[in-house]
């Protein structure tokens, strides 16, 4: 793991909403408090492309300054040296960040269109126009990532979803979503995922939760990293057969 973020887990002192998770589920995830972490000089200077491309105002109300943090660290949770699909990409910070630092290593970006502020920072990634129910073992990638999308899709087809991400990582699988969301949910977003159906939709994971800081205790302020080792699962069932 990034040595940037080990000061970061474990935490001796965690958000006061902190007991509202679980404690069987809380007690095997590993924690990163996003409000404590600063924003570095790679970010800053992706940050500034977007701005000298679009606008100041724009570009720091449609990301704000927690999901360039959360960009940045699911940019150091991946591997480096692995072919890379990025799934649902948005406005590009992950797939720019990455490929930035990355300068090597392949990348390839899904999305039904290109949004607002979406541009390629480092003219390298390889853009795919789908949705997720249309990606086929064409698509298939050593590493495959998906942040904040599936809550977007249909809660009939969150399982169909989960299946066709499984399929095309062949080594690695991060998913991130937001975490036991306050209710109502924002707009746009149809599941919520608590403890419960995270385990039902990725029982072999590993967890890290993302914390964006605040002082409820009612409320949990967060999104949650599945990580999923397909290559070790592949490897197990093989064993077991």
């Amino acid at each position: 793991m990034c040595k940037v973020l080990d000061q970061f887990y474990d935490l001796k002192s965690f958000p006061m909403w902190w007991e509202q998770i679980p404690e069987h589920f809380r007690s095997h995830c590993k924690f990163v408090s996003i409000a404590d972490l600063e924003i570095n000089e790679s970010v800053r200077q992706l940050r500034d492309l977007y701005v000298q491309r679009f606008d100041a105002e724009r570009v720091n109300k449609r990301i704000p300054e927690q999901n360039w943090k959360r960009a940045d660290i699911c940019r150091h949770i991946v591997p480096p040296n692995l072919p890379v699909l990025d799934i649902g990409s948005g406005l590009g910070e992950f797939v720019n960040l990455f490929a930035i630092g990355n300068p090597t290593t392949p990348i390839a970006s899904v999305d039904l269109k290109d949004y607002d502020l979406w541009f390629d920072a480092s003219g390298r990634i390889e853009r795919i126009y789908k949705s997720i129910f249309y990606l086929s073992s064409n698509e298939a990638r050593d590493v495959v990532t998906c942040f904040e999308v599936i809550e977007h899709l249909p809660p009939a087809r969150l399982a169909e979803a989960v299946v066709i991400l499984r399929s095309l990582a062949k080594q690695k699988l991060f998913v991130s979503v937001p975490f036991m969301e306050p209710l109502p949910l924002y707009k746009g977003h149809f599941t919520r995922f608590d403890t419960e159906l995270l385990e039902k939709l990725f029982p072999d994971a590993r967890f890290t939760i993302f914390g964006k800081g605040g002082r409820s205790a009612n409320k949990v302020l967060a999104w949650i990293m599945c990580e999923i080792d397909i290559k070790q699962e592949t490897a197990l069932k093989g064993t077991r057969s």
